[in-house]
């Protein structure tokens, strides 16, 4: 699972997109893909997946603060 943080979320267009913490990528997502609702600059962890062209993020889970 790669580490991220939400950069933008636009729950009524259904997407949004997410950055990278290692490499700086930034990625869309489905919001319909989310396990919980996610804020903007919240932390997450995900999976990413080549697509013809490009990437997405899936599997977008908050990283619990402790």
């Amino acid at each position: 699972m790669k580490k991220g943080k939400i950069i933008e979320i636009y729950t009524h267009k259904g997407y949004g997109f997410v950055k990278e913490l290692a490499s700086g990528i930034v990625l869309p997502f489905n919001t319909a893909d989310l396990y919980e609702p996610v804020l903007q600059n919240e932390d997450v962890v995900f999976n990413m997946v080549d697509l013809d062209p490009g990437k997405l993020a899936i599997n977008l889970k908050k990283i619990q603060q402790q």
